[in-house]
């Protein structure tokens, strides 16, 4: 494991801990069933009644204004207009990508069965990964140039893909591949920021854990998403358009019951209870982004960016700021 990736797996363990992961439980029986009503009904909101309520709850005085972001007195002075210092955020992501298949490994409880179908030679091609992820983000501006957060949700992922399997016991060319998982996400990132008249840039840097809800299943990912971009206004409101790239470094190993994933033919009929494991990651490591934000008010925005080229995603996501 890199040097880099390492340190921020290790500040995101720090920062997570076991009550995150009940948190998370509950999260992941509650809240799913409805998250894109959820997430409609919060723009919704942000765009009719987010000025009286923000207005009414939450008052900022001369006074916590100074506390964060450190040296922010000093960036004003220099004529910056920065962001109120605390945020909570709801962001969708659907993504579709590709990927490698590194291994997939068969084992039975019959040790005969075991014998002669966990040597089977599996070869997986044409894999493809399709992920929905909703999270709930806290940040918060620590100097004028870095952020500091935490996210929560839940994930959704599909796999599909063919394999060729190979072996005395069996021959099988193109067998479909297909499983469904889900699970809960969490993890923590830094954001960098700096910027000289209208023209502004971006570094973002994050880790991820997802635990799955398959028998052993998790996820970590390490994504950077640098971005520059150009600050105007629609409608009379501060408007940011900006372009980018994202680099998505994941490992997936995930088991659960063979009969779930592969059809082995006749051969399935007689091979009894069996377990598979699967090791992948993603094919293509970059993806061009696009995309742009509307602030309503120094407290409410709305951001929506879209990735393409090997990778495609979409985002929608708004956020309070206090």
């Amino acid at each position: 494991m890199s040097t880099h990736l390492f340190i921020i797996k290790s500040l995101s363990n720090l920062l997570m801990s076991e009550l995150l992961t009940v948190v998370g439980m509950v999260f992941n029986i509650l809240f799913f069933g409805r998250l894109m009503k959820r997430l409609f009904l919060f723009i919704l909101f942000t765009l009719t009644v987010g000025d009286s309520f923000s207005e009414e709850f939450f008052v900022e005085t001369e006074e916590n204004s100074r506390l964060f972001p450190i040296w922010g007195e000093d960036a004003k002075k220099l004529g910056y207009d920065l962001p109120n210092p605390f945020g909570i955020s709801l962001i969708y992501m659907g993504m579709d990508q590709d990927l490698t298949v590194e291994s997939i490994d068969l084992s039975f409880e019959d040790p005969v069965i075991d014998a002669i179908i966990g040597g089977l030679d599996i070869d997986a091609y044409d894999a493809e990964l399709r992920v929905d992820n909703v999270t709930l983000r806290a940040d918060m501006w620590v100097f004028p140039f870095l952020n500091l957060y935490g996210v929560l949700g839940q994930t959704n992922g599909e796999v599909r893909a063919k394999a060729n399997i190979s072996g005395d016991a069996l021959n099988l060319s193109g067998a479909p591949i297909h499983f469904n998982y889900e699970g809960v996400t969490y993890g923590a990132g830094m954001t960098f920021a700096g910027g000289y008249k209208s023209l502004f840039t971006i570094v973002d840097m994050n880790f991820t854990h997802t635990k799955l809800n398959i028998v052993d299943g998790t996820t970590e990912a390490l994504v950077i998403s640098p971005r520059v971009g150009y600050n105007t206004k629609l409608w009379d409101k501060p408007f940011r358009v900006w372009l980018g790239a994202m680099y998505q470094d994941f490992d997936q190993t995930i088991e659960g019951d063979v009969y779930d994933i592969i059809d082995l033919g006749p051969i399935g009929d007689v091979a009894g209870p069996g377990k598979f494991e699967v090791s992948q990651k993603g094919t293509h490591a970059w993806n061009y982004t696009s995309g742009f934000s509307i602030e309503f008010n120094k407290k409410w925005d709305l951001i929506f960016e879209a990735g393409f080229g090997k990778n495609r995603s979409f985002m929608v996501g708004t956020g309070f700021r206090f």
